[in-house]
């Protein structure tokens, strides 16, 4: 998701026809006028530590393994699409024009603790109309970004966390981010990628040293 050159400078309100939040199928530019009133879209999740590579953040296999963790993500549906293609069935959505996304994590239960604070510039995307994607951390060498997120209270620039669902029974209408969030569940069995099940991966991890952990999401609702 890395198309848009950067510090270019816009104009900011939104489109109120409501035909297609942040560009929809009209890909768009940063020059886009967007609305700072426009509603933010907030995703709830809850989800299980499942698989640990490395040591990241402290977290071991042994004693963190299974914990739940809970939070949501934010995004803002009147960014602009900045997708360098064109294409009606993808869309790229880079919220440092706004700073309005947002991303928070708790490790719940004993343990190591984590508490995961996102930069508010995540990367939000539509792929081929059957993925949603959120990235946040770290530089983003092809922007020119900081997306730097907070660890236990503390800037971290080496963090980075990866969330894309997608591939279950329903699609997105367009490639514009939507005000209805469709990949909803409330069990692991609606995100366990069969039999019509939403497909996940969700890692956060610590770039530099490659550690990293999956999670196993179990509920995702739009607030």
């Amino acid at each position: 998701m890395r198309s848009i050159l950067p510090f270019l400078t816009f104009a900011l309100a939104c489109d109120p026809s409501g035909g297609g939040f942040g560009g929809g199928g009209d890909d768009t530019g940063p020059d886009t006028e967007i609305d700072l009133s426009c509603p933010l879209i907030t995703l709830d999740f809850r989800a299980e530590l499942s698989t640990i590579s490395g040591a990241p953040f402290g977290l071991s296999y042994e004693t963190d393994s299974g914990r739940m963790a809970s939070g949501s993500m934010t995004y803002d549906p009147c960014v602009p699409d900045t997708d360098t293609f064109e294409s009606p069935d993808s869309g790229e959505y880079d919220h440092v024009y706004t700073e309005r996304g947002a991303f928070d994590f708790t490790l719940e239960g004993d343990g190591t603790p984590l508490a995961i604070v996102g930069s508010t510039r995540p990367m939000v995307g539509i792929r081929g109309l059957d993925y949603f994607d959120f990235e946040d951390g770290g530089y983003d060498v092809f922007e020119e970004v900081e997306r730097y997120v907070t660890v236990n209270g503390e800037l971290d620039e080496e963090a980075d966390i990866f969330f894309t669902v997608g591939g279950g029974e329903l699609d997105f209408d367009s490639d514009a981010l939507p005000e209805s969030f469709p990949m909803s569940g409330s069990s692991y069995d609606d995100f366990a990628c069969m039999a019509g099940a939403y497909c996940v991966t969700f890692s956060i991890g610590e770039s530099t040293f490659g550690d990293t952990f999956l999670m196993r999401l179990h509920e995702l609702q739009q607030r």
